[in-house]
């Protein structure tokens, strides 16, 4: 079964089965033509900056068919990458992908990443960012696909990522992880009022 007993929760926290890291964000002035993780993350938030102009998320949560759409800013997601120590062999599912950027940024970090998106106008625009940022992210490693994650068979993966509010079936999807997340693996939660977790 899930363990939570552990864990200790705080607001624009995000937590594993295992601790609780805190976010904090990584400023980069300018990208530049050096290819390194950090400057290709610097162009992924700019390429999702011009996107949203101006910001690299959208500013205001979006409810749609299965729960509510809020990205996480990508410095955020570099910083949970970054203490997931992620393998080359890694294997990572965000359920309810949204834009594709938790995808798209594990694959730079070496994992093979797959997204489940029900929304056709997110998974559009995934599918989207899959292509503009092919030059600097290894794509044979993502994968996108449109449907509903509570229909997903979890026990393949490694690490499962999820938002609060991606789906209004909490219930469900907590008696999902309990049943098919597999020994080692990580359930990480992004958010605020995770609480909902650790009962």
């Amino acid at each position: 079964s899930l363990r939570m007993m552990d864990i200790q929760i705080a607001p624009e926290s995000f937590f594993i089965t295992s601790g609780i890291f805190f976010l904090f964000s990584l400023g980069y002035p300018s990208c530049s033509n050096n290819l390194s993780i950090p400057e290709q993350i610097c162009h992924i938030k700019e390429g999702f900056k011009k996107f949203y102009k101006g910001e690299d998320h959208a500013l205001i949560p979006l409810p749609i068919e299965k729960g509510i759409f809020v990205p996480t800013p990508v410095n955020k997601i570099e910083t949970i990458l970054r203490k997931l120590n992620i393998s080359p062999s890694t294997k990572i599912i965000d359920l309810g992908s949204g834009d594709g950027r938790f995808v798209i940024l594990s694959a730079l970090f070496g994992a093979w990443a797959k997204g489940i998106e029900y929304n056709e106008a997110l998974y559009n625009i995934s599918i989207e960012m899959k292509e503009r940022f092919k030059s600097i992210v290894d794509m044979k490693k993502v994968e996108f696909i449109r449907g509903d994650f509570l229909e997903e068979d979890l026990s393949q993966y490694d690490i499962i990522y999820y938002y609060l509010y991606g789906t209004k079936k909490i219930e469900e999807l907590v008696q999902k992880i309990q049943r098919e997340l597999k020994p080692g693996a990580k359930f990480v939660v992004y958010g605020t009022n995770v609480e909902l977790f650790s009962e």
